[in-house]
């Protein structure tokens, strides 16, 4: 699950040299990480 994660971290570490920087990068990337989650989960049911 962890390798899957990879492309995500990149993406959302990339900069341009004119972007300004994130206000809270831990923040971007958490949240990233979590729709990433998400949308990984998309295809399974859950039982509640």
């Amino acid at each position: 699950m962890a390798i899957k994660q990879v492309p995500v971290i990149y993406d959302i570490l990339k900069q341009t040299p004119g972007e300004r920087p994130a206000f809270d990068a831990f923040t971007d990337l958490a949240n990233a990480l979590k729709a990433a989650a998400n949308v990984g989960q998309a295809g399974t049911m859950r039982r509640g």
